[in-house]
């Protein structure tokens, strides 16, 4: 089952994560609940890629997933968020986005597992990095996957929260 092996393979301490000089973090609010996965790290590399079938694709994935859950209420509303921190190479970055969401939406879905989430793909960009050009066709390919994309050097809080 793969958010088992999430759990026990790629779960990150806290709600913080950094890479490369880019930042993505989030303070939780009492109704909430964040739980970040390192998704593309070299320790849990091996074993995560073999169970999804691309151990030896030399396909990509993106750095994080990060599962949002809302309790406010009493349907409590949930949402994955693939995230991406590049430094430039936005279009790398989405072939990554699109690579991680084909291989868990697969995956999930076989295991009939999270089909009320709402998904999201983020890509924050570093502070001192250009203004990323012709970003709408870029952002069409997530969208047309049922992906909410999104570009930017802040706002995670803002955008993650927009999901559910």
């Amino acid at each position: 089952m793969p958010f088992n092996l999430l759990l026990a393979n790629c779960l990150h301490h806290g709600t913080s994560y950094n890479e490369s000089g880019v930042n993505v973090s989030i303070k939780p609010n009492s109704d909430e609940t964040f739980l970040f996965f390192n998704t593309d790290s070299d320790k849990n590399k091996q074993q995560f890629n073999k169970y999804m079938g691309i151990s030896d694709t030399g396909e990509t994935i993106c750095d994080l997933l990060i599962y949002h859950l809302n309790h406010a209420s009493n349907e409590p509303k949930k949402a994955i968020c693939l995230v991406e921190l590049k430094g430039k190479d936005s279009h790398h970055a989405v072939q990554q986005l699109l690579n991680t969401y084909e291989i868990f939406n697969k995956n999930l879905k076989k295991n009939g597992l999270f089909q009320d989430a709402k998904w999201g793909a983020f890509i924050m960009t570093h502070k001192r990095s250009s203004v990323v050009k012709n970003v709408k066709p870029l952002m069409k390919l997530l969208s047309d996957k049922g992906l909410k994309p999104h570009i930017a050097k802040k706002g995670f809080d803002t955008f993650i929260r927009g999901l559910v």
